[in-house]
């Protein structure tokens, strides 16, 4: 929950696009150069994005502290890259085991978000964006959370 609500906002800021914080066109634009992302893409970005990214998955961690073991650490890493290559993949796959969180994003909520390039910023759940709208473009366009092939 940490982790998700520190990379919602973290997300959010970077779509900042005003003329005194231009942090998209400074910073988070490369990312959205894919607008049909492949895994790869999940890590196509600034150098300075990394960094916020790592500070929200990191936020988790520091506040367990010395009560976090190390493996934990290790997995919790690994689970974190795996969830931004499936979000990132352009496919949905059913056995997906993000697709079993409550209120998870998956390929096609993410994808939405590569597409239309505003909202649905949250990382594994859509709970923030539902908290603070920002997916109701989504779910007006597709009502029950699925894209289909239109053509």
């Amino acid at each position: 929950m940490l982790e998700d609500f520190s990379f919602y906002f973290i997300h959010r800021l970077l779509h900042t696009k005003s003329k005194y914080l231009p942090l998209y066109q400074m910073i988070h634009k490369q990312h959205h150069e894919h607008v049909n992302p492949i895994s790869v893409a999940a890590e196509d970005i600034h150098p300075v994005e990394f960094f916020f990214n790592l500070c929200g998955t990191m936020f988790g961690p520091c506040v367990l502290g010395s009560k976090m073991h190390y493996w934990t650490l290790i997995i919790w890493g690994l689970v974190r890259i795996q969830q931004s290559l499936d979000a990132h993949c352009g496919y949905e796959f059913p056995w997906s085991p993000f697709g079993l969180i409550p209120f998870g994003a998956s390929a096609t909520y993410h994808h939405w978000h590569h597409t239309k390039n505003v909202g649905n910023y949250s990382s594994y759940m859509t709970i923030w964006d539902t908290i603070f709208d920002s997916n109701a473009d989504y779910y007006e366009k597709y009502p029950e959370g699925v894209q289909t092939n239109e053509k």
